[in-house]
């Protein structure tokens, strides 16, 4: 049986994936959860692209806006430690910083090498 260069590339980036986000999209922004149901926020994983090195998260060209960037760095510094990144709401990045969440999602799962699976919000029927 011989194998084509393309399934080898397949077998070779499945074997790197170190794990799974799962993503809903739910009515206050999407929520994040890794393979261990541990909750990942927006702002965790903006702080984790930004000491990456990895700022293009901006609805933008290319993602790329420094002044954004420079605002929400100089926000969170000064509301350090007092209200750190990782407790802000997924809209406060959306909505004031003009953040895409979507690029935020992939780009930290490229980052982390995990494969993203998007999940059905599942309503309460007894609420």
């Amino acid at each position: 049986m011989k194998i084509t260069r393309r399934q080898l590339r397949r077998i070779i980036r499945e074997g790197l994936t170190e794990g799974t986000l799962y993503v809903t999209q739910g009515p206050y922004g999407p929520n994040i959860e890794d393979d261990q149901g541990k909750g990942i926020t927006i702002g965790t994983m903006v702080a984790e692209l930004f000491d990456a090195g990895d700022d293009d998260i901006f609805q933008a060209p290319q993602g790329v806006d420094p002044r954004a960037r420079d605002t929400i760095i100089n926000k969170w510094e000064q509301l350090h430690p007092h209200n750190p990144i990782d407790g802000w709401d997924p809209d406060v990045f959306e909505d004031y910083y003009n953040v895409d969440l979507d690029r935020v999602i992939r780009l930290y799962a490229r980052l982390r090498n995990h494969n993203i699976e998007e999940t059905p919000l599942e309503l309460d029927e007894g609420a």
